[in-house]
Parts: C-alpha cells; structure tokens; sequence
C-alpha cells in the first residue's frame, strides 16, 4: 500500500505555463480526500487558528469559475484503513 500511495504521487512541472490556470482550461479534476479540508497544521501544541482557511478544492473551483471552467471532485480511496 505505501509502495502505491508512493508511485501515485503526481508532481505538476510548470514547464509547459499550464499554472495558474489557463483561460483555455475547460475541465479540471480534483481527487482526494484531502482536497476539501484546509489542513493548516499539526494539533496539540502545534495547533494554530488562522482567521480564516481556503481547502485546495475551494481555492480551485474558485480560479475555475473565473474562468468558465468545471471542476469534478471525488473522493478516490482512503488507502491509509489498510496501512499496517
């Protein structure tokens, strides 16, 4: 399970200008569970309270309506339940 999280992993290269956005973007996919929780920080003594937080789903549905463009969102799998 982790050797596939591992080889799952995508990094963007902006060698082609594809970031920010494109106007020419039409359709974009956002997968993960981790897209709709603005994760900020650790907890106990690492937690901190911003005045206010963006998730990465909101922040790119965001840029796409300015745009014109549709975001589909899915959840794609909570591998972590079956790490040792």
């Amino acid at each position: 399970m982790r050797r596939a999280a591992a080889d799952a992993v995508v990094l963007l290269k902006n060698d082609k200008g594809l970031l920010p956005i494109q106007q020419s973007t039409r359709k974009i996919a956002v997968i993960g569970p981790n897209a709709k929780n603005a994760v900020i920080s650790g907890g106990g003594s690492a937690s901190v309270r911003p005045t206010y937080v963006v998730s990465p789903l909101d922040g790119i549905s965001k840029a796409a309506r300015e745009i014109g463009a549709q975001v589909a969102y899915s959840v794609g799998t909570y591998a972590y339940k079956w790490l040792p």
